[in-house]
């Protein structure tokens, strides 16, 4: 039988071999030399996400790329299962964010992928 840790060990070789860096836990942990998380409960690390989104999405306004991360932080449902489908819904279509551009207002998609 499978367990836990054999599917995290295979996720994260899978991912790997797409490209990915893999970072142990504890080298970003909060009490670790490098943190990248004030504490552990914090899921997204806020420094790489705003990197990743302003390389995604250069042409946009550091204020969209906030909006965008204030979006993905703050849950919408009460149930787990609705804010993981919700999650993965803006990773594949990005997050519609409001663009203030001499005194007219766009709406666009970032990406997030």
């Amino acid at each position: 039988m499978i367990n836990e840790d054999q599917v995290e060990q295979l996720a994260i070789e899978w991912f790997q071999e797409l490209g990915y860096e893999y970072i142990h836990g504890y080298d970003i942990a909060p009490d670790s030399q490098t943190p990248e998380r004030t504490k552990y409960q914090e899921v997204l690390l806020h420094v790489r996400l705003k990197n990743a989104l302003i390389k995604l999405n250069p042409t946009l306004p550091i204020t969209a790329i906030e909006e965008a991360i204030d979006r993905l932080k703050k849950p919408s449902f009460p149930s787990l299962i609705q804010n993981n489908r919700e999650f993965h819904k803006i990773l594949l279509e990005g997050v519609l964010v409001e663009i203030k551009k001499e005194d007219r207002t766009k709406r666009r998609a970032g990406q997030t992928h």
